[in-house]
């Protein structure tokens, strides 16, 4: 069977690629400290902090469960959005954002 194809944007869709890469990126910079206070990370790594990429987890750009959540938040949404797509109406996560249930 296939599926409907939702049409998006060029751009748009790039915003949404950019914003996922550069939360990733963000947290895979912030984890080798994100548990650590400012005296900490100043002895671990200066005054300046943090400013590369930095083993966390056992591996360098490893990132956490925050991306990780970001990821299989925005995969529910598409889910949610091609099921209500299919049902002919506009997503859950839409109207609870609208407040259009009423």
């Amino acid at each position: 069977m296939s599926l409907p194809r939702i049409p998006l944007d060029a751009q748009l869709r790039a915003r949404f690629h950019g914003c996922l890469l550069g939360g990733a990126a963000g947290d895979a910079l912030g984890a080798p400290v994100e548990f650590l206070d400012l005296e900490e990370i100043v002895k671990a790594y200066g005054e300046q902090g943090i400013r590369d990429y930095a083993p966390a987890y056992g591996k360098l750009g490893s990132i956490t469960d925050d991306t990780q959540m970001t990821l299989f938040t925005g995969e529910g949404m598409l889910s949610a959005q091609l099921a209500s797509a299919l049902a002919g109406q506009a997503p859950d996560f839409f109207r609870a954002a609208t407040g259009s249930y009423a």
